[in-house]
């Protein structure tokens, strides 16, 4: 008895976690990569302050800012076990919200009285929880440390992986706005028909509905395996 073709599906970061490429398989998925998105280091001076908090929402905002500064941090604040994972490397610990989301950190924050708090991040960063902190009452200083740098791909390319596979998983908003650049400059829009697109995390989501009106599935937890898990149900 032949065996099914697996169902092939296109990674859009070059961040693929230890194990998922087995886990695929055990699912009768083969994974495609094409990164869409790099990171790069930006030079960076911390304010002279002593925090209270210091919030990581990223791997890479801990490495790229921990691997610079040397000075306080206060308490620590982080979303997600592999941001966690991350702090744990430079000998730190950090709490985590029940929600990993900006909107899970929030709820660690009561109403605030002009404490200093750090966050590290991105420069194409969301504003959602550098807004929120400030109103209520913190002071609030987001530190640059590292950029997203979006790759482009020759059309022939990016239309080849696009039409042998189907489902794209999304690992975070600027996986989706890499994406739809390339697939805007080849007006390839028309190859997404029939296929399934996978979200990390709500913030994801929100990005991807500025860009397609198709119907997507969205991880239970921020996490590549629980991508293929729901990607994996929605085919049954």
């Amino acid at each position: 008895m032949r065996s099914q073709p697996s169902f092939r599906v296109l990674v859009t970061t070059k961040e693929i976690p230890e194990g998922l490429e087995e886990f695929a398989r055990g699912l009768n998925l083969e994974l495609v990569s094409l990164p869409f998105i790099d990171f790069v280091p930006l030079d960076f001076k911390a304010p002279d302050l002593k925090p209270d908090f210091t919030v990581f929402q990223s791997k890479r905002a801990v490495r790229f800012f921990l691997e610079r500064y040397k000075g306080e941090l206060g308490k620590i604040y982080c979303v997600g076990e592999k941001t966690l994972k991350e702090l744990r490397k430079f000998g730190l610990e950090g709490a985590l919200p029940r929600e990993n989301s900006a909107e899970g950190l929030l709820k660690l924050f009561k109403r605030g009285n002009g404490e200093v708090v750090f966050i590290p991040r991105s420069k194409r960063g969301l504003e959602l929880l550098i807004n929120s902190l400030r109103e209520r009452n913190y002071r609030v200083f987001p530190i640059q440390v590292y950029d997203t740098k979006i790759l482009s791909y020759p059309c022939k390319i990016l239309l080849e992986n696009l039409r042998e596979v189907k489902a794209i998983l999304f690992s975070s908003p600027s996986t989706v706005f890499g994406f739809f650049s390339n697939l805007k400059n080849c007006k390839g829009e028309g190859l997404l028909e029939g296929k399934v697109l996978v979200c990390i995390g709500k913030t994801t989501r929100e990005e991807l509905r500025k860009f397609y009106g198709g119907k997507t599935l969205t991880a239970k937890r921020p996490d590549f395996f629980e991508m293929l898990k729901v990607l994996a149900q929605s085919l049954q």
